[in-house]
């Protein structure tokens, strides 16, 4: 099927603009797939053949994501590419081209560009907004989702268990050190369930990219752009505040988090209840990435035990230390 969908994609092209020079498949994302596309014209654009919904995830991506980029060109937003061309029965569209460079850490010239991405963003209210019914993926809105989430997710880590079970091995990490802190941390959350901050008035929605970090950002000499919407909608601002700052891969230092949280209150003044729901979250927001990490380390069976094991503590030991 996904070849199918790639001959028709570049059948149309080819029949649209001409005769194709070059098809480059490009490496990285574990949903869709993307291809740059060469003319013998000289134009370059994107191609993205979409996940189909299915039974067992129903989101439809690709109507999520141009619908995102729709509402960022309603905001002049110039930061996101554009649609040239799609084929929503067909799961596919085509994108301009943007040749940018991932960066490998965050620095305090990023955060001042998403801080202004997110406000551009929801110039609208959420409830007057596309977005209003639609939620992002794995959003969450009370401390009673965000406890159901850790725990929905600890259940997937019972098979690491059963798989790996002798000596200093994963399953041993998991049973003496990422459970007993989930549980911790989520017992703690639930003592603050009656604190002002918490009260559902005080919650802050905004429209989210959800699948937010620097694995999703694009630099040129001119401008950071934003790539990645499969997964946007309607989210809590605390969370998006704490995947941001706590997914994986970041490299964000203490200054960092500081100079993030700094910029996102002088642009968000109305969020100070949303920065101390942060505050009560990140530790579980932490745990909530460390548990995804450990099944894409452990997906398939690609990694030997003792560079998983090594991986796992020295998070373990990062994380735990900074929040203890």
């Amino acid at each position: 099927m996904q070849s199918d969908r790639l001959d028709k994609a570049l059948a149309t092209l080819n029949n649209n603009l001409g005769p194709i020079l070059h098809i480059e498949r490009i490496e990285g994302g574990v949903n869709s797939k993307v291809y740059k596309i060469q003319m013998t014209c000289g134009a370059i654009f994107a191609l993205k053949l979409y996940k189909p919904p299915s039974r067992k995830d129903k989101r439809k991506r690709h109507e999520i994501e141009s619908l995102f980029l729709k509402h960022c060109q309603e905001q002049g937003i110039r930061v996101t590419t554009k649609v040239i061309y799609e084929e929503p029965n067909e799961y596919w569209a085509i994108h301009e081209w943007l040749d940018g460079e991932k960066p490998n850490k965050m620095n305090s010239k990023i955060i001042q560009e998403i801080i202004k991405f997110l406000k551009e963003l929801n110039r609208v209210p959420v409830s007057s907004s596309m977005f209003r019914e639609i939620q992002a993926s794995d959003n969450c809105l009370s401390t009673n989702d965000f406890i159901a989430n850790i725990n929905r997710r600890l259940l997937s880590l019972n098979q690491l268990i059963l798989n790996r079970s002798s000596g200093r091995s994963v399953a041993a990490l998991i049973e003496e050190k990422i459970i007993p802190w989930a549980l911790k941390e989520t017992i703690l959350l639930k003592k603050k369930i009656d604190q002002k901050h918490w009260n559902a008035e005080k919650r802050i929605d905004l429209i989210s990219p959800s699948d937010v970090g620097i694995h999703n950002i694009l630099q040129t000499s001119n401008n950071t752009y934003f790539i990645d919407f499969e997964y946007a909608g309607r989210d809590e601002m605390a969370k998006l505040i704490g995947d941001w700052i706590h997914r994986p891969g970041q490299n964000i230092t203490k200054s960092l988090e500081e100079d993030f949280l700094n910029n996102f209150k002088a642009s968000f003044p109305e969020g100070d209840s949303a920065l101390l729901r942060y505050l009560d979250l990140k530790n579980i927001i932490t745990i909530k990435w460390l548990i995804i990490k450990v099944n894409n380390l452990t997906k398939d069976n690609i990694y030997p035990a003792t560079l998983l094991e090594e991986n796992i503590e020295e998070f373990l030991k990062k994380n735990i230390t900074q929040n203890e």
